[in-house]
């Protein structure tokens, strides 16, 4: 009995394939076209279609300075040349830099006048030392103090100066 199931299974198996090979093999009835007489006019049909369209040329643009836009002097597809003034930047950020910097440079120079003054009273301090040494008046620290003084006020002039530069 298992073995005439299997028999049977096998036959339609066989038929089913023998069917479908038959069949891919027929040959597919050709298409139907359309056709219609010639005319001459205008024509108004409109083609959808959906891509991407990339630009011919494309440049980056770039400012050496950032900040928010003030003006924009061109729209998105003009055609720009060499020198045109594209957009303003508002100059809010750099005048206040500039404010900054003019700032800081007073406060070097008033720094520079004040440690000359320092090393002007400095130099008179270490002349008077010297004079007072010369004449046993004085010890050798208070020579080396006013030494150390006027060295370091002048460094710090140089300091200022390297600044100021």
């Amino acid at each position: 009995m298992k073995r005439s199931v299997f028999i049977l299974l096998g036959l339609l198996l066989a038929g089913s394939t023998a069917f479908l090979i038959f069949r891919s093999n027929q040959p597919e009835s050709p298409p139907t076209l359309q056709t219609t007489t010639v005319l001459r006019m205008d024509i108004e049909e409109t083609v959808l279609a959906t891509g991407t369209i990339n630009a011919y040329k494309t440049v980056e643009v770039g400012a050496q300075v950032s900040g928010q836009l003030e003006k924009l002097h061109v729209a998105l597809g003009d055609r720009v040349e060499k020198g045109i003034l594209l957009a303003e930047i508002d100059p809010i950020l750099q005048q206040n830099s500039l404010k900054e910097a003019t700032a800081e440079l007073e406060n070097i120079d008033a720094q520079i006048v004040s440690k000359q003054a320092l090393l002007e009273q400095y130099q008179k301090a270490y002349d008077r030392q010297l004079q007072m040494i010369e004449h046993q008046a004085t010890s050798t620290a208070n020579l080396e103090s006013a030494r150390a003084q006027l060295d370091s006020t002048r460094a710090d002039l140089d300091a200022l100066a390297a600044q100021l530069r």
